[in-house]
């Protein structure tokens, strides 16, 4: 196993540390509001600390958020669109209170909430791909993931994406 720091304090990231398999703990501050942060290192370099992609998709996310608050509910408004009549009879007589109508997708921000950011080791036209975990009204157990290439939307679903993510081979 390759030898690293207890803590790692490296901008643009907040101090985070060593959690067994990531770099954790911290947050960020990003449009939406501020979320935890975990960095998962590349396995295949002989350090475990974040790449120099992670940092420059960092940086990126932190300054151009609400380019990326727009990716993300430009995305999430068919994919919430598609899910609504699924969930209403699911949900009840509590549908219009926990996924109610919504008329444009920033009426999404009162439904979801960030609550982790992932930075995962792989990388597609030098951006590391970026898992985003969100609270959400209609699935309060499991949540909603988000993974991003660059500032594009990538896939949605279940929370799970967010931090399990694999890029297809190739």
């Amino acid at each position: 196993m390759p030898e690293h720091p207890a803590h790692l304090d490296m901008e643009p990231f907040p101090l985070l540390k060593w959690d067994s398999d990531c770099w954790t703990g911290g947050e960020v501050d990003l449009v939406s509001g501020c979320a935890g942060l975990t960095i998962f290192p590349p396995e295949d370099l002989p350090s475990l600390m974040p790449t120099e992609a992670q940092r420059a998709t960092m940086a990126y996310h932190l300054e151009h958020g609400d380019v990326i608050q727009s990716a993300v509910l430009a995305a999430l408004w068919p994919h919430y669109k598609s899910l609504r009549p699924r969930y209403a009879s699911f949900l009840g007589h509590e549908a219009d209170k926990l996924m109610p109508a919504v008329h444009a997708p920033s009426d999404l921000l009162a439904l979801v909430d960030l609550r982790q950011v992932y930075l995962h080791p792989w990388t597609k036209e030098g951006a590391s791909f970026v898992g985003f975990l969100f609270g959400c009204t209609w699935d309060q157990e499991h949540g909603l993931g988000v993974i991003l290439a660059g500032d594009r939307v990538i896939e949605i679903g279940g929370a799970d994406i967010s931090f399990c993510f694999q890029p297809p081979p190739p």
